[in-house]
């Protein structure tokens, strides 16, 4: 059993905001009525309130700044950019291969993908094998939604296990899916917007669908009759995948 994180946001009954950053097996509980699990300290992240006039003050930084945030499933961390306000609006920058480099995230994007889901659509679990191996890397842009990953990596300790974060367009979090990883997502505001960086080109044939209700991955959705589309009703329970895994653990690192 794991342990909470060191800070939580505790939700309030009638606010209809849901979990953040719980996973299985933590043992972390809200009071049950509440109907939410323990919130992260990522839910409390916001973006950086820094004051510029003109925006001199950001063109004196060289390098992209941005902080790194770990999941308890290793490789699928959290990117916290700096956003620069003004009375103008904003500014951030949501990738730079270089200043991402050197932080230790070396890919090569090659496509990008935009979707627009209303309220309780729900997407995934979804992943491609390793004939097309994708990293993504995930923000909302309008709205809010409830994103969720699951390790498929056969052997790898924490197998099966899920991590979710609220992705908004006003946190302005990423999330890094990589390989060997099922992602979904469920829109909680009325309309949202997730764009999302891949690294290898969308390959129909490589990709697989896991249920995303499947009792053995666990996952408490806020919601129990989610909007899906006739593939992911259709996605395998995850004693099914394990006749056919599409990944190993010790074999994807590095791949993509």
């Amino acid at each position: 059993m794991g342990t909470c994180p060191t800070r939580r946001e505790k939700a309030h009954k009638g606010s209809g905001r849901p979990f953040v950053g719980a996973h299985r097996d933590t043992g972390c509980r809200l009071p049950e009525e509440d109907g939410f699990l323990c919130a992260s300290v990522v839910n409390e992240f916001r973006c950086k309130q820094a004051q510029v006039d003109s925006g001199k003050e950001a063109s004196k930084n060289q390098t992209m700044q941005f902080t790194i945030h770990k999941t308890p499933l290793p490789g699928a961390v959290i990117i916290e950019p700096v956003c620069f306000r003004d009375e103008r609006g904003f500014f951030l920058e949501s990738w730079n291969s270089r200043d991402f480099a050197a932080r230790g995230i070396a890919i090569d994007f090659v496509q990008d993908n935009h979707s627009r889901s209303v309220k309780n659509v729900l997407r995934g679990f979804h992943y491609q094998d390793m004939t097309a191996p994708m990293v993504k890397l995930v923000r909302c842009t309008l709205g809010n939604v409830l994103d969720v990953i699951v390790d498929l990596r056969v052997g790898s300790p924490t197998f099966g296990r899920w991590h979710a974060v609220e992705l908004t367009a006003d946190n302005m979090l990423q999330l890094l899916v990589p390989i060997g990883f099922g992602h979904a997502f469920l829109t909680l505001s009325d309309v949202a917007e997730i764009q999302y960086k891949c690294s290898i080109y969308y390959t129909p044939a490589a990709e697989g669908v896991i249920a995303w209700n499947d009792p053995d991955i666990g996952v408490p959705w806020p919601v129990t009759d989610p909007i899906l589309s006739q593939r992911d009703r259709k996605g395998m329970r995850l004693a099914e995948y394990l006749e056919r895994p599409a990944f190993r653990f010790g074999n994807v690192e590095g791949a993509g």
